[in-house]
């Protein structure tokens, strides 16, 4: 019995793995053909991981004077929920970084933060989200959210921001930042 158990295991892995690298050769094959334009590739990159992790993927850059970002990239899986992270960044003016606790930490740190369950932590991100994130996240149903920090030549520009939301989806875990 356990030998089943440990073939069925060994199986779930390398299809895991098979899919892993499936996304890896398309995102190979995006950012080759975007890598002659920031835009297109930042767009390609949300567009794959968004599809890869089935979550919604957004792209923020952070300004130079390090205290506001845009947040000109996103991509979900859910139509529904892509066009309500559109109108919520369709201002795509600069906001302030205050009031959104895991782009704080990422431009603050350097390092990524994960929020494996927003529902659970909503009352302790309070005193650092503004209403409007809040807002966002109890009328969406986040259930999950993942912000990494996107550095280029050394230089922190940006970060990448995973959510996942609704009733059964999955949480973001450990593995999801690896793989982002």
């Amino acid at each position: 019995m356990l030998e089943a158990g440990e073939e069925g295991l060994r199986e779930r892995q390398s299809r895991d793995a098979e899919t892993r690298l499936a996304v890896l050769a398309r995102a190979t094959r995006a950012f080759a053909e975007a890598s002659r334009s920031p835009p297109h590739l930042f767009d390609a990159v949300v567009r794959e991981i968004a599809a890869a992790l089935n979550c919604a993927c957004s792209l923020s850059l952070v300004s130079d004077d390090g205290a506001h970002f845009t947040t000109p990239y996103v991509h979900a899986t859910d139509p529904e929920f892509l066009a309500a992270l559109l109108a919520h960044f369709a201002a795509g003016d600069a906001r302030p970084l205050a009031g959104h606790p895991g782009l704080c930490h990422v431009f603050g740190n350097g390092t990524p933060f994960l929020l494996a369950d927003v529902a659970g932590s909503l009352e302790a991100l309070g005193a650092g989200a503004s209403p409007e994130v809040l807002r966002f996240a109890h009328g969406k149903h986040v259930k999950s959210s993942l912000v990494v920090p996107l550095n280029v030549s050394g230089r922190l520009i940006g970060a990448l921001a995973l959510t996942r939301h609704g009733e059964h989806a999955a949480l973001l875990d450990q593995h999801d930042l690896a793989f982002a």
